[in-house]
Order: structure tokens, then C-alpha cells, then sequence
């Protein structure tokens, strides 16, 4: 799994794609603070490992098991 640097970044566009919701979904799930995100100005940027967590249902922080979990499936 990429970290740091190496970590791929997603629009808001392409996370809802990705996770197969709606841009107003996307935005709820931010505002409950469901999903992590990223806000440099005024578009959000999301890590595909934050979106793969929350479709994998591990929640904001991933335990060290988890991650291997997510790592193998990458």
C-alpha cells in the first residue's frame, strides 16, 4: 500500500464514483465525519486508502491488522 508521498488522491468526483455513491452522499459522509478527507481550497481530495477502509467498513483508523488486510487486497 502507497503511504506518504506515494499515496494516490482522488477528486471528490471520482471518490463518489469509486465508492459508488452519490456527490451529495460523498458530502454527507465528510460532513459526519464518516470519511476522511483532504480540503487545500476549495475542492475536496480524498486517499483511495481512506476510500478503501470505508467500503471495507474499518472506519476512519485502521488497526495494524486491518491494514495488512487492505494491503493484500491492493
Amino acid at each position: 500500500m502507497n503511504q506518504g508521498k506515494n499515496e494516490q488522491w482522488m477528486s471528490a468526483k471520482e471518490s463518489a464514483a469509486y465508492i459508488k455513491v452519490s456527490d451529495r452522499t460523498l458530502r454527507s459522509l465528510c460532513k459526519s465525519g464518516e470519511l476522511k478527507y483532504f480540503q487545500p481550497s476549495k475542492k475536496l481530495l480524498f486517499r483511495k486508502s481512506a476510500l478503501d477502509a470505508y467500503v471495507l467498513g474499518f472506519g476512519k483508523r485502521l488497526t495494524p491488522g486491518q491494514r495488512k488486510e487492505l494491503e493484500e487486497l491492493s
